[in-house]
């Protein structure tokens, strides 16, 4: 994953790579014992190889977390016939839960795994945890800047200081005392622990400290693995936008050292502008001395503007149909099983919505946290979150919808490179065009050189539903 471009890129549906994954900041916390979690056998050594970690953390026997034995999670991954630790464990190269299952011992203390360590009667093994495809969004609010103790980080592309998003898991806690003078040091429940800039500010606060303002240098103890890795800082990020005259973009992070976000750093990509009146310019220019906008000055060939970031409901009030769920609404949601406070809403509205399943958090009325459940160009069943991130040029009418990535560049994985891989994949399988453009050529090749229409519907029908007159799997 280290070297797989992590900037957004366009789809074929006028929208963005990734849209209709959920946002990984909106994964519940401790998704790994919600359902759906899949846990994939490593074997007796604790190495990973879908996660990016520096070689010191990825080979060492506390970069995992120990379950305890008689947890639920333990169970699952033992075996039924040895729970509770009674007995040699029957270990199985994959597991997936079927349902939510209540945290035990150090699993109640962490947001997320990597990696799972089981003791049984005779031997010990080790699982990695496949976090669910999620994507982040290249520009958010409040970026804070995370550190590591001075080397680059990953090595090959990455920066020493970055910024971040303050809801993703993207670094370690590195506690100082209250007033910033002197370093209480990391903390962990399990080496290479990343967590939320929340989760961090909160774990310092436990040890009497806050979130260290600074960084200089390599810890006294390296507890965490935190001096090869970033930790969360308490000072904040400038993000603004290089708005080039053709309409790409470039990410610029003003305090940061990673590349990729540095002003003229070549790295640009397109966006969706969304212009404010249909005779207006979707975007400021240079040769219109950037609209004249007291946050944006001519840079080059383009504008070097300040950005605001704000996220909101798309849909209050009436229900909305399928067809314009399907339409407005682009950013995913987790499966609404595996949130808590969640139901399907089985009013009379809500059931008279043809192709349109409702999820509401303790029956609140349309808002942000509503789930829409329908089958997008109807070949794919996907869940839609009811809210619109949108990035606008301070001051100004400019706006465009923020783009979705799957690279997190300050913890570029495998698993998320393989997860945009099969996102492209599935996004040129289940377009409407596909079934029909694969049925014609079948039929020429193996059938008729000149198919009939109501031909090739049949046996693109069968190719969407996956059986035909009760032949096939139905997948």
């Amino acid at each position: 994953g280290t070297w797989r471009d992590a900037l957004p890129k366009m789809n074929l549906h006028h929208g963005y790579m990734g849209d209709h994954r959920p946002l990984c900041s909106d994964l519940p916390r401790r998704h790994f014992l919600r359902i759906g979690a899949t846990y994939r056998y490593v074997g007796h050594t604790p190495a990973t190889t879908l996660s990016a970690d520096p070689p010191s953390i990825a080979r060492h026997p506390n970069a995992t977390l120990a379950l305890s034995a008689g947890s639920a999670l333990y169970e699952r991954l033992c075996g039924a016939a040895s729970a509770g630790g009674l007995g040699p464990c029957t270990f199985l190269s994959e597991v997936v839960l079927d349902e939510n299952v209540p945290c035990g011992g150090d699993e109640c203390a962490v947001a997320s795994v990597r990696g799972v360590r089981v003791q049984s009667a005779n031997e010990t093994v080790y699982y990695e945890y496949l976090r669910p495809a999620c994507v982040h969004l290249a520009f958010y609010e409040d970026a804070t800047m995370i550190r590591s103790a001075g080397g680059a980080w990953p090595p090959e592309i990455g920066a020493s200081a970055m910024c971040a998003d303050p809801l993703s898991e993207a670094a370690g806690a590195l506690c100082c005392s209250a007033d910033g003078s002197t370093p209480l040091g990391q903390t962990c429940t399990h080496v290479g622990e990343r967590v939320d800039l929340a989760t961090a500010e909160a774990r310092c606060a436990a040890a009497g400290g806050a979130v260290c303002g600074w960084r200089d240098g390599a810890s006294a103890v390296d507890t965490c693995g935190y001096d090869e890795m970033h930790a969360w800082l308490g000072g904040k990020c400038t993000v603004q936008v290089h708005v080039l005259n053709d309409g790409r973009v470039g990410l610029v992070h003003v305090e940061s050292e990673y590349p990729s976000a540095r002003l003229d750093s070549g790295h640009h990509f397109r966006v969706r502008w969304q212009p404010a009146a249909p005779s207006a310019a979707p975007f400021p220019t240079a040769a219109d001395n950037c609209g004249g906008l007291a946050r944006c000055m001519t840079h080059r060939t383009g504008c070097l503007c300040d950005v605001e970031v704000a996220t909101a409901a798309v849909f209050t009030g009436a229900l909305p149909s399928a067809a314009q769920v399907e339409a407005a609404l682009l950013v995913g949601a987790p499966d609404p099983r595996s949130l808590d406070g969640y139901a399907r809403c089985a009013s009379d509205e809500c059931e008279a919505a043809r192709g349109l399943d409702v999820y509401t958090r303790g029956g609140a009325a349309l808002d942000s946290s509503t789930i829409f459940g329908v089958v997008f160009n109807g070949t794919n069943a996907v869940f839609l979150a009811n809210k619109r991130s949108t990035v606008t040029i301070a001051g100004s009418a400019y706006s465009f919808r923020n783009p979705a990535q799957f690279m997190l560049p300050a913890d570029p994985a495998p698993r998320d490179a393989a997860y945009e891989t099969e996102w492209v994949l599935g996004h040129l399988f289940t377009h409407k065009n596909t079934a029909s453009f694969v049925a014609h050529k079948l039929i020429q090749r193996f059938v008729s050189s000149n198919p009939s229409p109501r031909y090739t519907r049949a046996v693109s029908a069968a190719f969407i539903s996956g059986s035909h007159d009760g032949v096939g799997s139905a997948r």
